[in-house]
């Protein structure tokens, strides 16, 4: 079980290596806010921070005991899915504005249950939430910002865009036989993950009663953390003229496919 365990981790840890020498070569480069570019830099980023975690947490805990993995391990493959869905989009662009649109959405609405919990519960009068007119207020403003009102579909009615759910991002048409074991592997992998985000009796049992087939699985999803960030890495190599660094280890080595479709 240890010699998995740090394979895992040593893996984890060249995956970080590799965002971040991407990275590195974007430094100063991505000043002005563009949608897709802040959109593929910080999903990069993100590949850096979440493989490193990774890492870390492997190399230092029982492998008896792998939850906080396996959720890291779903937050990455559901990255890995939406950039696939992205790599075969008609629109990518519209496609992350309606991404992020739906993350204010969501954060909006939650805000807005509070406001009219407060109301109904307390008359409004409980400080520690938003009133009514705290709200008006964020609506306004999220109108008058040019770079925030493109996430509205209707500006006078404050109706948010919204993005498919990721069920619906793994029926997506690919290019290729290729494309698609990849798509439906790493959304079996990602179901089987998200298990974990809300505990249950199956996944305490499932996680007393691992073994190799576990740690192949974890091995398998990190092969899509690699695609992830070569799909980022080569966004900018269109767009900023980088050069892609991806490690030999993963080439030479591991034999793991690049998904990228190279256009």
């Amino acid at each position: 079980m240890l010699e998995h365990i740090n394979k895992l981790s040593h893996i984890s840890l060249l995956l970080h290596e590799m965002a971040n020498k991407n990275l590195e070569q974007l430094n100063g480069r991505c000043l002005v806010a563009e949608e897709s570019q802040d959109y593929y830099f910080g999903m990069l980023r993100r590949q850096a921070q979440l493989s490193y975690d990774l890492h870390a947490i492997l190399k230092n805990r029982p492998s008896e005991n792998l939850s906080t993995p396996y959720i890291i391990l779903r937050a990455l493959l559901d990255d890995f899915l939406h950039v696939l869905y992205l790599e075969h989009s008609k629109t990518p662009e519209e496609d992350i504005i309606r991404i992020n649109a739906q993350s204010y959405r969501d954060n909006f609405v939650a805000i807005k249950n509070l406001t009219n919990s407060n109301i109904q519960q307390y008359s409004g009068d409980n400080l520690e939430y938003l009133s009514q007119e705290e709200i008006n207020k964020i609506q306004a403003k999220i109108k008058s910002n040019e770079r925030l009102a493109k996430y509205l579909v209707d500006g006078l009615e404050f109706k948010f865009k919204q993005f498919i759910p990721v069920t619906d991002i793994a029926k997506i048409a690919t290019s290729s036989e290729h494309y698609e074991m990849a798509r439906d592997r790493s959304f079996f992998l990602w179901k089987g993950f998200s298990s974990f985000v809300h505990y249950s009796n199956w996944s305490y049992e499932y996680e007393l009663t691992h073994g190799v087939e576990n740690f192949n699985q974890m091995e398998e999803s990190l092969q899509y953390v690699f695609n992830t960030i070569y799909f980022c890495a080569y966004y900018f190599k269109r767009t900023k003229k980088i050069d892609i660094y991806a490690d030999k280890f993963f080439l030479q080595n591991m034999g793991w496919p690049l998904l990228v479709h190279l256009k």
